[in-house]
């Protein structure tokens, strides 16, 4: 764990546990970008960009959280576009009840990701393509 300003959350998010969730993601049909190398590398860039290099997955001044930096505004808006990808797994419900904590797991953080690169990134203005595909 590593220590940094009062009300940031610090540790590091490349254990076994992050990885093999990740893998998951990548080999998803839904993504199918495993044998991508340059989507991969894109990927893993924006997400180290917006938790500083692997080591945060909140940020205090805005309520962000997830390893895309996730704004609480959109947490509905990217749990619902996950039902949508992936249904069954009730992710609206999960997000509604974990918070913050539901983008900040393995087990939903890449997909989270995902989902923004695949649907949610049509929260900013101008966006809304499939950022695997346009990246």
């Amino acid at each position: 764990s590593s220590t940094g300003p009062a009300g940031y959350e610090f540790g590091d998010y490349c254990d076994e546990e992050w990885v093999a969730a990740l893998n998951e993601v990548l080999s998803d049909p839904v993504v199918d970008k495993c044998g991508d190398e340059e989507a991969i590398r894109k990927f893993l860039a924006q997400v180290a960009y917006e938790t500083g290099y692997y080591t945060t997955v909140y940020q205090p001044a805005d309520g962000g959280a997830g390893l895309i930096h996730m704004i609480p505004g959109n947490w509905a808006v990217n749990a619902g576009d996950m039902d949508a990808l992936w249904p069954g797994s009730s992710y609206t419900a999960k997000a509604a009840s974990m918070g913050k904590s539901f983008f900040q797991t393995p087990a939903y953080g890449w997909r989270s990701v995902a989902a923004w690169f695949k649907r949610t990134s049509r929260v900013i203005g101008g966006c809304g393509e499939d950022l695997f595909e346009e990246s």
